[in-house]
Protein backbone atom coordinates (compact mmCIF):
# COMPACT_ATOMS: atom_id res chain seq x y z
CA UNK A 1 0.00 0.00 0.00
CA UNK A 2 2.87 2.65 0.16
CA UNK A 3 4.46 1.38 -3.17
CA UNK A 4 5.33 4.63 -5.83
CA UNK A 5 2.39 3.58 -7.89
CA UNK A 6 -0.11 3.21 -4.84
CA UNK A 7 0.89 6.67 -3.25
CA UNK A 8 1.04 8.23 -6.74
CA UNK A 9 -2.63 7.75 -7.34
CA UNK A 10 -3.72 8.82 -3.28
CA UNK A 11 -1.63 12.07 -4.29
CA UNK A 12 -4.04 12.62 -7.42
CA UNK A 13 -7.26 12.11 -5.93
CA UNK A 14 -6.43 13.86 -2.82
CA UNK A 15 -5.47 17.38 -5.31
CA UNK A 16 -8.75 16.36 -6.86
CA UNK A 17 -10.70 16.18 -3.43
CA UNK A 18 -8.87 19.10 -2.07
CA UNK A 19 -9.58 21.41 -4.97
CA UNK A 20 -13.16 20.49 -5.06
CA UNK A 21 -13.35 21.11 -1.03
CA UNK A 22 -11.24 24.26 -0.77
CA UNK A 23 -13.25 25.94 -3.31
CA UNK A 24 -16.17 25.53 -1.38
CA UNK A 25 -17.31 28.56 0.53
CA UNK A 26 -18.02 26.60 3.39
CA UNK A 27 -14.72 24.85 3.10
CA UNK A 28 -12.86 27.89 5.74
CA UNK A 29 -15.18 28.30 8.46
CA UNK A 30 -16.13 24.67 8.86
CA UNK A 31 -11.95 23.73 9.07
CA UNK A 32 -11.64 26.91 11.59
CA UNK A 33 -14.64 25.57 13.55
CA UNK A 34 -12.83 21.74 13.69
CA UNK A 35 -9.86 22.82 14.58
CA UNK A 36 -10.64 25.73 17.59
CA UNK A 37 -13.15 22.32 18.72
CA UNK A 38 -9.71 19.63 18.46
CA UNK A 39 -8.05 22.26 20.36
CA UNK A 40 -9.71 23.82 22.96
CA UNK A 41 -8.37 23.23 26.21
CA UNK A 42 -11.83 23.50 28.16
CA UNK A 43 -13.84 20.71 26.61
CA UNK A 44 -14.77 17.77 29.15
CA UNK A 45 -12.06 15.12 29.39
CA UNK A 46 -13.45 11.70 28.79
CA UNK A 47 -12.86 9.46 32.13
CA UNK A 48 -11.74 5.91 32.46
CA UNK A 49 -11.01 4.28 36.00
CA UNK A 50 -7.91 2.02 36.22
CA UNK A 51 -6.05 1.77 39.45
CA UNK A 52 -8.80 3.53 41.73
CA UNK A 53 -7.64 6.73 39.80
CA UNK A 54 -9.09 8.77 36.69
CA UNK A 55 -7.39 8.36 33.83
CA UNK A 56 -7.52 10.26 30.43
CA UNK A 57 -5.92 10.48 27.13
CA UNK A 58 -5.60 14.18 26.49
CA UNK A 59 -4.94 16.50 22.81
CA UNK A 60 -4.18 19.47 22.45
CA UNK A 61 -1.48 22.48 20.71
CA UNK A 62 0.80 21.91 22.47
CA UNK A 63 0.48 17.91 22.84
CA UNK A 64 0.21 17.16 19.57
CA UNK A 65 0.11 13.46 19.81
CA UNK A 66 -1.18 13.59 23.20
CA UNK A 67 -0.41 12.11 26.83
CA UNK A 68 -1.65 9.88 29.12
CA UNK A 69 -2.64 11.36 32.25
CA UNK A 70 -4.22 10.38 35.68
CA UNK A 71 -5.66 12.47 38.56
CA UNK A 72 -7.91 11.38 41.65
CA UNK A 73 -11.37 10.79 41.42
CA UNK A 74 -11.77 13.50 44.19
CA UNK A 75 -9.66 16.18 42.26
CA UNK A 76 -12.00 15.29 38.88
CA UNK A 77 -15.02 16.35 40.20
CA UNK A 78 -13.33 20.38 40.49
CA UNK A 79 -13.79 22.45 37.43
CA UNK A 80 -9.81 22.25 36.48
CA UNK A 81 -8.32 18.77 38.25
CA UNK A 82 -4.53 18.88 38.78
CA UNK A 83 -3.69 16.05 35.96
CA UNK A 84 0.03 14.16 36.22
CA UNK A 85 1.21 12.71 33.21
CA UNK A 86 2.38 9.28 32.54
CA UNK A 87 2.72 8.66 29.72
CA UNK A 88 3.66 11.77 27.01
CA UNK A 89 3.78 9.98 23.29
CA UNK A 90 5.04 13.75 21.96
CA UNK A 91 8.42 12.84 23.97
CA UNK A 92 8.60 9.20 23.46
CA UNK A 93 8.03 9.86 19.51
CA UNK A 94 10.83 12.21 19.94
CA UNK A 95 13.01 10.25 21.67
CA UNK A 96 12.81 7.13 19.68
CA UNK A 97 12.42 9.11 16.19
CA UNK A 98 9.04 7.52 15.76
CA UNK A 99 5.26 8.74 14.10
CA UNK A 100 3.46 7.24 17.04
CA UNK A 101 -0.21 7.29 17.18
CA UNK A 102 -1.90 6.12 20.58
CA UNK A 103 -4.10 3.07 20.29
CA UNK A 104 -5.20 2.55 23.74
CA UNK A 105 -4.06 0.61 26.61
CA UNK A 106 -4.97 -2.64 28.45
CA UNK A 107 -3.86 -2.92 32.43
CA UNK A 108 -3.50 -5.70 34.09
CA UNK A 109 -6.88 -7.05 36.17
CA UNK A 110 -7.40 -6.60 39.64
CA UNK A 111 -3.77 -4.15 40.41
CA UNK A 112 -4.52 -2.44 37.36
CA UNK A 113 -0.35 -1.24 37.82
CA UNK A 114 0.71 -2.27 34.87
CA UNK A 115 -0.99 -2.17 30.74
CA UNK A 116 -0.09 -3.08 27.53
CA UNK A 117 -0.12 -0.02 25.67
CA UNK A 118 -1.06 0.34 21.89
CA UNK A 119 1.18 2.31 19.41
CA UNK A 120 0.37 2.44 15.84
CA UNK A 121 2.88 3.93 13.41
CA UNK A 122 1.09 6.70 11.57
CA UNK A 123 -2.12 5.91 12.65
CA UNK A 124 -2.74 2.37 10.72
CA UNK A 125 -4.65 -0.89 11.94
CA UNK A 126 -1.60 -2.58 12.93
CA UNK A 127 -0.08 -1.57 15.77
CA UNK A 128 3.20 -2.45 18.39
CA UNK A 129 2.41 -3.81 21.68
CA UNK A 130 4.41 -2.69 24.78
CA UNK A 131 4.15 -3.44 28.49
CA UNK A 132 4.10 -0.17 30.85
CA UNK A 133 4.65 0.10 34.56
CA UNK A 134 2.16 2.75 35.96
CA UNK A 135 4.02 3.22 39.19
CA UNK A 136 7.50 3.86 37.99
CA UNK A 137 5.63 5.77 34.25
CA UNK A 138 8.66 3.48 32.36
CA UNK A 139 8.53 0.85 29.53
CA UNK A 140 8.97 -2.53 31.50
CA UNK A 141 12.02 -4.18 30.73
CA UNK A 142 11.98 -7.25 29.36
CA UNK A 143 8.09 -6.96 29.70
CA UNK A 144 5.56 -8.22 27.17
CA UNK A 145 6.11 -7.15 23.44
CA UNK A 146 4.44 -7.91 20.46
CA UNK A 147 5.74 -6.43 17.33
CA UNK A 148 3.86 -4.28 14.93
CA UNK A 149 0.77 -6.44 13.39
CA UNK A 150 -3.23 -6.08 13.04
CA UNK A 151 -3.54 -7.91 16.37
CA UNK A 152 -5.98 -8.12 19.24
CA UNK A 153 -4.75 -8.91 22.61
CA UNK A 154 -6.12 -9.92 26.19
CA UNK A 155 -4.32 -9.99 29.63
CA UNK A 156 -5.30 -13.42 30.64
CA UNK A 157 -3.69 -12.82 34.65
CA UNK A 158 -0.47 -10.83 35.63
CA UNK A 159 2.26 -13.59 34.05
CA UNK A 160 0.20 -14.18 30.77
CA UNK A 161 -1.56 -12.91 27.63
CA UNK A 162 -4.24 -13.61 24.88
CA UNK A 163 -2.85 -12.70 21.56
CA UNK A 164 -4.89 -12.95 17.82
CA UNK A 165 -2.16 -12.14 15.16
CA UNK A 166 -0.61 -13.51 12.31
CA UNK A 167 1.55 -16.06 13.75
CA UNK A 168 2.69 -17.49 10.52
CA UNK A 169 3.14 -16.08 6.72
CA UNK A 170 -0.89 -16.03 5.53
CA UNK A 171 -2.61 -16.70 8.88
CA UNK A 172 -5.23 -13.84 8.13
CA UNK A 173 -8.90 -14.02 7.21
CA UNK A 174 -9.73 -13.00 3.39
CA UNK A 175 -10.35 -9.41 4.44
CA UNK A 176 -6.92 -9.53 6.21
CA UNK A 177 -7.48 -9.67 9.86
CA UNK A 178 -6.27 -12.44 12.37
CA UNK A 179 -8.09 -15.66 13.03
CA UNK A 180 -5.80 -17.66 15.35
CA UNK A 181 -5.52 -16.80 19.01
CA UNK A 182 -2.69 -18.33 21.45
CA UNK A 183 -1.30 -18.13 24.57
CA UNK A 184 1.95 -16.13 25.38
CA UNK A 185 4.06 -17.24 28.86
CA UNK A 186 6.21 -14.27 30.42
CA UNK A 187 9.91 -14.15 29.31
CA UNK A 188 9.10 -16.75 26.58
CA UNK A 189 9.18 -16.11 22.70
CA UNK A 190 6.60 -15.26 20.67
CA UNK A 191 7.52 -19.02 18.88
CA UNK A 192 6.75 -20.67 22.45
CA UNK A 193 2.84 -19.69 21.97
CA UNK A 194 0.39 -22.10 22.70
CA UNK A 195 -2.71 -22.04 20.45
CA UNK A 196 -6.08 -21.94 22.44
CA UNK A 197 -8.63 -21.43 19.55
CA UNK A 198 -8.59 -20.95 15.42
CA UNK A 199 -11.41 -19.37 13.21
CA UNK A 200 -11.00 -20.06 10.06
CA UNK A 201 -9.59 -18.11 6.62
CA UNK A 202 -13.31 -17.41 5.56
CA UNK A 203 -14.49 -15.36 9.06
CA UNK A 204 -15.67 -11.98 8.15
CA UNK A 205 -15.94 -8.80 10.52
CA UNK A 206 -12.73 -7.78 11.83
CA UNK A 207 -10.90 -10.84 13.59
CA UNK A 208 -10.83 -12.79 16.41
CA UNK A 209 -10.81 -11.38 19.41
CA UNK A 210 -9.87 -12.42 23.34
CA UNK A 211 -11.75 -10.80 26.07
CA UNK A 212 -11.42 -10.54 29.74
CA UNK A 213 -14.19 -10.20 31.71
CA UNK A 214 -14.51 -10.00 35.82
CA UNK A 215 -16.37 -8.85 38.68
CA UNK A 216 -16.35 -7.31 41.93
CA UNK A 217 -15.79 -10.60 43.72
CA UNK A 218 -12.78 -11.70 41.41
CA UNK A 219 -14.37 -13.74 38.96
CA UNK A 220 -13.26 -14.09 35.86
CA UNK A 221 -14.19 -15.53 32.29
CA UNK A 222 -12.05 -14.89 29.12
CA UNK A 223 -14.68 -14.66 26.09
CA UNK A 224 -13.10 -14.96 22.33
CA UNK A 225 -15.32 -12.92 19.90
CA UNK A 226 -15.69 -15.05 16.41
CA UNK A 227 -16.77 -12.45 14.02
CA UNK A 228 -18.35 -13.89 10.91
CA UNK A 229 -19.60 -11.47 9.45
CA UNK A 230 -19.93 -7.28 10.55
CA UNK A 231 -23.03 -8.47 12.03
CA UNK A 232 -22.62 -11.66 13.46
CA UNK A 233 -20.25 -13.97 15.45
CA UNK A 234 -19.97 -16.96 17.78
CA UNK A 235 -18.80 -16.45 21.82
CA UNK A 236 -16.55 -19.28 23.35
CA UNK A 237 -15.32 -19.19 26.70
CA UNK A 238 -12.12 -20.70 27.63
CA UNK A 239 -12.31 -23.37 29.75
CA UNK A 240 -9.53 -26.06 31.46
CA UNK A 241 -10.38 -28.03 29.08
CA UNK A 242 -10.44 -25.70 25.84
CA UNK A 243 -12.91 -23.23 23.95
CA UNK A 244 -16.96 -23.84 24.29
CA UNK A 245 -19.26 -22.17 22.44
CA UNK A 246 -21.65 -20.38 24.34
CA UNK A 247 -25.00 -20.81 23.65
CA UNK A 248 -26.22 -17.26 22.36
CA UNK A 249 -27.65 -15.44 19.34
CA UNK A 250 -25.49 -13.92 16.40
CA UNK A 251 -26.52 -11.08 16.68
CA UNK A 252 -24.69 -10.12 20.18
CA UNK A 253 -21.93 -9.34 22.15
CA UNK A 254 -20.80 -10.06 25.49
CA UNK A 255 -21.04 -6.41 27.86
CA UNK A 256 -19.97 -7.72 31.44
CA UNK A 257 -19.35 -10.18 34.39
CA UNK A 258 -21.49 -9.34 37.20
CA UNK A 259 -22.13 -11.20 40.07
CA UNK A 260 -20.35 -14.44 38.24
CA UNK A 261 -22.87 -14.17 35.27
CA UNK A 262 -22.26 -12.95 31.72
CA UNK A 263 -24.13 -9.91 30.36
CA UNK A 264 -25.00 -9.66 26.58
CA UNK A 265 -26.57 -6.66 24.83
CA UNK A 266 -28.82 -8.04 22.00
CA UNK A 267 -29.36 -6.88 18.38
CA UNK A 268 -32.16 -10.20 17.99
CA UNK A 269 -34.48 -12.16 20.23
CA UNK A 270 -33.07 -14.37 22.00
CA UNK A 271 -35.41 -17.65 22.31
CA UNK A 272 -33.90 -20.22 24.93
CA UNK A 273 -35.63 -23.13 26.43
CA UNK A 274 -39.00 -22.07 25.20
Amino acid sequence: VHGARAMAWVQAQNVKTLRVLQTDTNFSVLYADALKIAQAKDRIPTPEFIGGAVYNFWQDSEHVRGIWRRTTIADFTNPSPQWTTVLDLDAVAKAQNANWVWKGADCVWPRQDRCLVFLSDGGEDAFTAREYDLVTKQFVSNGFTLPRAKQRIAWENDDTVLAAREWSAGELTTSGYPYVVKRIKRGEPLSSAVEVFRGSKSDGGYGVTPIALHDGAGDRATIIARPLSTFEGQYYLLTANGARRLDVPLKSSPAALVAGRLLFTLDEDWHTGG
